[in-house]
């Protein structure tokens, strides 16, 4: 318990380090500066536990006790050395941060339980919860793509006392919903200084509200916890870059590298375009500054030079894993959201309205992060359409387009009333757009009928579809659970094979740690993998495998276990 104590204490020193110490000249919102501290705090954690293992020591509560300790130190001395930064704070905004908090918990009570039952669409939140779990245990991450994980095994060294059983995945539960509040959090943070009246305010709330409930709700309910963890560092990397391109400072400066560095080890598919968007956002900034090529050069040098090094050094498999050939790499589908793009036609006249305006103001940040982004969109369009490109990772670059057309979209809000003729001019962009959307959408759904959405036939599909999902899906039951720990207790230390359906064979694997599983398949097959391996048990869980292979399932040995959720055979030696 002391250790955890311990943790907590860091945490707070690199919590309040970081909102304290000078960032910029002037005031910052209050809201601003807790999420900077927050966020900042988290790529403090990601980047320390890097450094341990750069020296091949294990990732322990005393070795991360140590290190967290040290960078709340350095924090403290800069905050003597640099000033304490000067703060704003508003009411209005703490109102939101309520509201925003009290909707998330209402969500969370809902979905997940009051018991914080796993209610996870795809098998993918089992495997992070599996990655999460073994740092916690052994000390080490399977996974290069790590930052969800380390974060989320930081919260469960912490509660490790408090908690059994169960325990540890109820944390992880509450990490996945605390990132959806920080997608709440830092969309208001990146329009919060812009709100000055009653009607920004009223369509700031209603705005953050509608991205919330879009693809990051979305992210949540699939499990995809790596690409929203990502998606939280591209609106924080946005966020720290706005303040260093006005006006550079060694904080802002090192936060953009942990962030940059934290981006690579928590999900690769996204370095490449954010990176150059901020390469460009920075080259354009200091042209318009009148810097010499040479002074750019240095300070894009200053930027990228430690995140990228470091960040290839863990995270160079994962680029061999994206671009393998076969059916792997990005060609390889899962489970997803898919929607050609009716979603953004609502967004998209006042977006362009704040692109046009950003662009005449020679604001280079988000207009080079949306023109690199769709272009990219628009590469993978084309290698998808040729089925180099599988639906599940071509769409993974919604949730960026989203998060980016909404800071557009505010931006044009707030200039309503002066461009009035214009927005008038860019509306007519909608019925264009539909024509567009209903002449392509037929040839897409042609190619792959994948890349179209039909379960929620509206311009507000997203909507639709989370509602869906709220709505008709169910959390894992008190069965199945009580059947994971039935395994674990006195199973586990055989040699254990289990059938079942993907999300529940992948939370199986993680809860009880044995990794072997079939989802698809055959008889011809099931009997090669179990006649081949000598496993001691064969856990069954309903499946349409199950009940096609049910007669020789049996046939194997006794059922030493018959429960709701499942049985378990004793194979015959």
């Amino acid at each position: 318990m002391l250790l955890s104590l311990l943790l907590v204490f860091t945490l707070c020193l690199n919590l309040y380090g970081v909102f304290t110490v000078k960032k910029k000249q002037g005031q910052v919102l209050f809201l601003e500066n807790a999420t900077m501290a927050i966020m900042g705090c988290m790529g403090i954690v990601v980047f320390t536990s890097a450094l341990l293992r750069l020296v091949h020591l294990p990732l322990t509560k005393i070795s991360m006790f140590l290190v967290l300790l040290l960078s709340g130190c350095l924090l403290l001395f800069a905050d003597k050395k640099l000033g304490k930064q000067d703060v704003l704070f508003r009411k209005r905004d703490l109102f939101y941060v309520l509201i925003l908090g009290l909707g998330i918990c209402a969500y969370a009570y809902i979905y997940f339980t009051p018991g914080l039952r796993l209610h996870f669409i795809s098998s993918d939140a089992g495997r992070h919860f599996s990655y999460a779990y073994n740092i916690l245990t052994e000390g080490k991450t399977d996974l290069n793509m790590y930052y969800a994980a380390m974060n989320q095994s930081l919260a469960m060294m912490i509660f490790e006392p408090f908690v059994s059983g169960w325990g540890e995945v109820k944390v992880f539960v509450l990490m996945v919903v605390f990132d959806l509040f920080l997608a709440g959090l830092l969309i208001y943070a990146l329009i919060a200084r812009y709100i000055q009246t009653a009607k920004d305010y009223v369509a700031g709330v209603l705005l953050c509200t509608l991205y919330v409930l879009g693809y990051p709700l979305y992210a949540v309910q699939f499990g995809f916890v790596y690409f929203e963890a990502a998606v939280l560092i591209i609106a924080f990397i946005i966020f720290v870059a706005r303040d260093y391109l006005k006006e550079a400072s060694i904080v802002t400066l090192v936060l953009l590298n942990i962030e940059l560095f934290a981006l690579m080890v928590c999900y690769t598919y996204f370095v490449p375009v954010i990176y150059v968007s901020l390469f460009i956002a920075i080259f354009f900034q200091r042209k318009k500054e009148e810097k010499s090529l040479f002074q750019i050069a240095l300070e894009e040098i200053k930027v990228f030079l430690v995140p990228f090094c470091l960040g290839m050094y863990f995270s160079f498999a994962n680029l061999g894993e994206i671009s393998k050939n076969g059916n792997g790499g990005i060609r390889q589908d899962g489970g997803c959201y898919t929607d050609l793009f009716s979603n953004f036609i609502w967004l998209l006249p006042l977006a362009i309205l704040g692109f046009y305006l950003l662009w005449k103001k020679k604001e280079a940040l988000l207009p080079s992060f949306l023109v690199i982004n769709v272009l990219f969109t628009v590469v993978l369009f084309f290698f998808a359409m040729k089925k180099e490109v599988s639906p599940y990772y071509y769409f993974k670059e919604y949730n960026v387009l989203w998060l980016l057309l909404f800071l557009l979209f505010f931006a044009g809000f707030v200039s309503l009333k002066k461009e009035a003729a214009l927005v008038g001019a860019v509306i007519l962009l909608i019925p264009v757009a539909c024509f567009f959307e209903f002449r392509l959408e037929p040839k897409v759904n042609a190619v792959n009928e994948r890349y179209i959405n039909v379960s929620a036939g509206s311009f507000i599909n997203i909507y639709c579809f989370n509602y869906n999902i709220i709505h008709e899906s169910v959390p894992m039951s008190d069965d199945v659970m009580a059947y994971f720990e039935q395994v674990k207790t006195n199973y586990s230390d055989g040699n254990c094979f289990v059938i079942g359906n993907e999300a529940e064979a992948a939370w199986f694997e993680a809860y009880t740690g044995e990794e072997n599983s079939m989802v698809y398949g055959d008889e011809d097959s099931l009997q090669e993998e179990i006649s081949s391996n000598h496993y001691d048990y064969i856990c069954v869980m309903p499946s349409d495998l199950a009940l096609t292979c049910e007669e020789y399932l049996l046939s194997l040995g006794e059922v030493v276990y018959n429960g709701n959720a499942g049985y378990i055979i004793r194979v015959a030696k």
